[in-house]
């Protein structure tokens, strides 16, 4: 099998690839996965993922508003396929945990209560299934 790895990595070209998917599949009996494209020209293959946008292709969103907001934040989400139970963690400026609410069901919507928190910046974000994603809250009085 490290023969066949080794042909096919140097395999650049069409018909080289070609050839070298063709000793694969019919002298050592492995599957050829033929990596499908991201965004059009990147590419899972040879490129680094970007793990919000797989998540986003996964079907996780989060979304706050009003933004900025004054007294309370209606933070909306939808997990994944599947998923129903998440986290949501809501730190300062800093980089310190603020809150941290367990959610439940595929999608829905938390409301924060905000009238006590002093005017800054504070990053919401989602943690599921290996996933996250955040977005930014302004907090102005």
């Amino acid at each position: 099998m490290k023969k066949a790895i080794f042909i096919l990595s140097l395999a650049t070209g069409f018909t080289a690839s070609a050839q070298a998917r063709g000793i694969l599949e019919s002298f050592y009996g492995a599957d050829f996965n033929d990596c499908k494209s991201l965004d059009g020209e990147e590419s899972y293959k040879n490129t680094i993922v970007n793990p919000n946008l797989l998540g986003e292709a996964y079907g996780l969103s989060i979304s706050v508003k009003p933004n900025p907001a004054s007294e309370w934040a209606a933070i909306d989400y939808t997990l994944p396929h599947q998923e129903s139970v998440a986290v949501l963690e809501i730190t300062d400026a800093n980089d310190k945990s603020i809150e941290t609410m367990n959610l439940s069901g595929n999608q829905g919507q938390k409301l924060w209560d905000i009238r006590n928190m002093p005017s800054g910046s504070y990053i919401i974000a989602i943690r599921v299934a290996g996933f996250s994603k955040s977005v930014k809250l302004i907090v102005s009085k």
